[in-house]
């Protein structure tokens, strides 16, 4: 007969006693563990043929135990054995499925016995009748078994249907993980469990997770509510809560509240660009109407002279300056969305080749690339302020590359579930996508985050006002569309605009 090795694995010492005398009496080596826990830890350095498993034991369960198991490579040749001291004849069934090759009912040694060993030696052991557990009436015992399975599945469905993360930590390591805080770590469960939960947390660096074991264990700790905490580029929340009784064991709860932290930014953003967009109308106003006064009286002046007075080209000159004046209050009122629009349906394709067309005349060094849909639908705009909106992302394109790059301009039909994992919630419908993308230096997140603010401009002071973006950012909105910027730092930068789509005019691009 071939010496194997083998592991038993029960939290009851008779059990393990029974199990090791019979065992290294046949000649075979034998390691025992007294819980999931410590046969994780033997299972990294020692390599049994035949492991018989308890199915009810503290901190990882003999079904847990195998499901990690069955997933490790090196165990692929292991024959895993469940030892119960209550199964019923389908129980074993569902057991064998999880990759046991055998279920054993505690009961009298000399039976027991007789199955060990013929798992042992390769022979199929039947699935015996349920005896009475060591020391215990059978029927009490069967029943006191059944009842802890039950429980166990009914906790096991409750936690595993949580959206939090749920962590047991026994001695600072990990011995349960449900599927929401393998999801969140992004750890397969066999290599979660067992490990060091400092070492788990390494990846998350400051202070805050510090914190989480600078208290004492047998008080509860808070950490994420106050400054967001990142897990694998998710924010949560995290508390550390002890277990009455057991002053080894925690608790650990892992809330996900990214999509909250989303909404409340979205909400800020939304109330800032508002209030903005307010006092920038109110300002435009009151500019405007001076402006207004100013050019009334000069053109009453440049009445009562002819172009041979000394005055004229002076009048002349401001009568142009009070023209860019009213062009800056209409980038004011577009972003502040107070303009006047003449809405009719048109293909946007149409306006986009006009544009790109125009734009590529002047920027020759610019390679313009169009990948416009054919059947794209028609939009209900102001032609001449998506027209502005346009020649703004183009020009804006053309600084970011610095004298030459490409221009690439999509369009495409496309709806609101398209818009997924946005700054905002679209309304449900079809909508036309146009991405304005080009090849330039691209920006850093600062940036990104006041891309759309009104005077905010990277370039040097006179050289620009910052108000294209701001503007076109009003525009698109006041036509019940949506705008997004997309950049890294070297890697250039996308614009997408979303307007609603007339969909009982779809029309092929001609």
């Amino acid at each position: 007969m071939m010496k194997k090795k083998i592991l038993v694995v029960d939290d009851d010492p008779l059990m393990l006693k029974f199990m090791t005398d019979l065992l290294k009496k046949e000649g075979h080596e034998v390691v025992i563990a007294e819980d999931g826990f410590s046969a994780l830890e033997i299972l990294t350095s020692f390599v049994p043929n035949v492991m018989f498993i308890d199915l009810i034991m503290p901190r990882i369960s003999g079904d847990k135990l195998c499901q990690i198991v069955s997933k490790m490579p090196h165990l692929n040749e292991c024959q895993v054995v469940f030892v119960s001291g209550a199964i019923a004849e389908q129980e074993a069934a569902e057991y064998t499925k999880m990759s046991a090759s055998a279920s054993i009912a505690k009961g009298p040694a000399d039976t027991m016995a007789k199955h060990v060993l013929a798992v042992v030696n390769e022979a199929t052991p039947p699935i015996s009748e349920v005896g009475p557990i060591m020391g215990i009436e059978g029927v009490v015992g069967r029943r006191m078994t059944e009842e802890l399975l039950q429980i166990s599945r009914h906790l096991q469905t409750v936690l595993e249907s949580m959206a939090e993360g749920i962590l047991e930590v026994f001695s600072e390591k990990v011995v349960y993980a449900n599927s929401a805080a393998i999801s969140l770590f992004g750890i397969p469960q066999e290599e979660l469990l067992g490990v060091g939960i400092r070492d788990l947390f390494k990846r998350i660096t400051g202070p805050q997770v510090e914190a989480l074991f600078a208290v004492a264990p047998d008080k509860p700790v808070v950490i994420g509510q106050d400054q967001p905490v990142e897990l694998n580029g998710r924010i949560v929340v995290i508390r550390r809560l002890p277990v009455k009784g057991e002053e080894s064991t925690t608790i650990i709860m892992i809330r996900d509240i990214t999509q909250r932290k989303q909404i409340e930014a979205q909400l800020i953003h939304a109330h800032k660009m508002e209030t903005i967009g307010a006092l920038v109308g109110g300002i435009a106003h009151e500019f405007n109407n001076m402006l207004m006064g100013i050019h009334g009286n000069v053109s009453l002046m440049m009445m009562d002279m002819g172009p041979s007075d000394p005055h004229y080209e002076r009048l002349k000159k401001m009568e142009e300056h009070l023209e860019g004046g009213k062009t800056l209050t209409s980038h004011l009122l577009g972003y502040a969305r107070e303009g006047r629009y003449d809405v009719k349906p048109f293909d946007l394709n149409r306006v986009v080749k006009d544009t790109s067309n125009t734009f590529g005349t002047t920027r020759k060094e610019i390679v313009v690339q169009r990948e416009l849909a054919e059947d794209l639908f028609e939009v209900e705009a102001d032609q001449s302020q998506i027209e502005q909106v346009l020649l703004n992302l183009y020009l804006n394109a053309a600084e970011a590359m610095e004298g030459s790059g490409k221009l690439i301009l999509v369009t495409k039909n496309v709806t609101d579930k398209d818009m997924k994992g946005k700054s905002y919630h679209p309304k449900p419908g079809n909508y036309v996508l146009l991405t304005v993308t080009d090849t330039g230096t691209g920006m850093d997140q600062e940036t990104l985050d006041r891309v759309f603010d009104p005077f905010f401009s990277t370039k040097d002071a006179g050289a620009g006002i910052g108000l294209g973006l701001a503007a076109a950012y009003g525009i698109v909105k006041n036509h019940g569309g949506y705008i997004d910027v997309e950049s890294l730092e070297g890697q250039g930068t996308s614009v997408n605009v979303y307007l609603p789509a007339r969909e009982e005019d779809i029309r092929k691009n001609g």
